[in-house]
């Protein structure tokens, strides 16, 4: 009977879990691995930008992966 219940609510929970979102409190401690400026979440939600040098790394399952081999070059534009 427990089973069912917190199935139900993992269910529940992932239905509500979208994996583009960081939390702000994670946002604001994050910073770039190239140059250790301060990262922003892309506009469309997809990565994160470092504004200093371009670099963008993406979220994958609702992590960020910041691996200097991960960033591609990233224009300020969307």
């Amino acid at each position: 009977m427990g089973g069912v219940a917190a199935g139900h609510t993992a269910r529940k929970c992932h239905e509500e879990y979208n994996p583009r979102v960081i939390s702000p409190d994670l946002l604001e401690i994050l910073v770039c691995p190239v140059c250790r400026e301060p990262l922003t979440l892309k506009e469309n939600g997809a990565g994160l930008r470092c504004t200093k040098c371009a670099k963008a790394y993406p979220i994958r399952d609702g992590l960020p992966i910041l691996l200097a081999e991960e960033a591609i070059s990233d224009s300020i534009a969307d």
